[in-house]
């Protein structure tokens, strides 16, 4: 199953790519934006207000996706939502709740060095299995359906392994192939500096290359980010669609 989610995934990201990409292309930008302002010596206040303002723009990313991959293209603004609503509020309060338990793969730095590497795993899978339990929420928040925790445990109740791989073990494998690019492109970035008039010894051209090297990763994080939730999408499409037929199922078994 894991692998039809994934291609089904894969095919709904081009089946609407043209839509993604209008309504993605300004919060983008502004993603970059920020991330390049990080750079300028700013008040504290003011880089703790860049980075809010940047988990709210990966929100925007994540209910933009989870609309037009369950809903349609006309779910969205052709450029993109141009509004905070309380939708979208909703969506981060759950949000946030849901990542506080990768907060238990912070225990097992505190768990004895004979057994820290095994009880690191561990913690990291029963974050994985609360969070992939918990996360239905997310998606049914962005098209206005808005199941609870509750709904959303016993919706994953026969899909946990599943769930497991979705919300963990594939962000991990997509962050890869994302820190493969930007590795990649370290080594043959200031190759092709060479062909311009600088010196890669000089202060201009260090900052020019960890600006490159910084919009680069926030680059490669969004579009990961877009793989991630159309996952999410699917699976929740399929498990919520399987669980109304079962559900339909019991009635015409118990009207006979």
């Amino acid at each position: 199953m894991v692998r039809k989610i994934i291609l089904h995934a894969f095919k709904s990201l081009l089946d609407n790519s043209a839509a993604l990409a209008k309504a993605l292309t300004i919060p983008f930008i502004l993603f970059l934006f920020l991330s390049a302002l990080q750079w300028f010596d700013l008040y504290i206040g003011i880089h703790y207000l860049l980075y809010f303002l940047g988990i709210g723009l990966q929100l925007v990313f994540a209910i933009t996706t989870h609309r037009i991959i369950l809903i349609g293209p006309d779910a969205i603004p052709k450029w993109g939502l141009n509004k905070w609503t309380s939708r979208e509020t909703v969506f981060i309060f759950h949000a946030l709740a849901i990542m506080l338990f990768k907060l238990i793969m912070n225990f097992a730095q505190y768990l004895p060095e004979s057994i820290r590497i095994e009880g690191g795993w561990v913690c990291m899978l029963i974050a994985f299995w609360l969070i992939g339990r918990l996360s239905l929420v997310l998606p049914s928040i962005a098209i206005d359906q808005k199941i609870s925790f509750d709904d959303s445990w016993k919706l994953t109740r026969n899909y946990q392994g599943l769930m497991i791989f979705i919300v963990g073990f594939y962000p991990l494998l997509v962050g890869t192939a994302t820190i493969m690019v930007t590795f990649s492109s370290s080594i043959v970035f200031p190759t092709l500096l060479n062909f311009f008039p600088f010196e890669l010894e000089t202060p201009l051209a260090s900052f020019i290359l960890e600006i490159y090297k910084d919009l680069l990763t926030s680059s490669l994080h969004m579009i990961a980010l877009v793989f991630q939730v159309s996952a999410l999408s699917v699976v929740f499409k399929a498990i919520y669609q399987e669980n109304h037929r079962n559900e339909d199922e019991a009635k015409k078994r118990s009207t006979r």
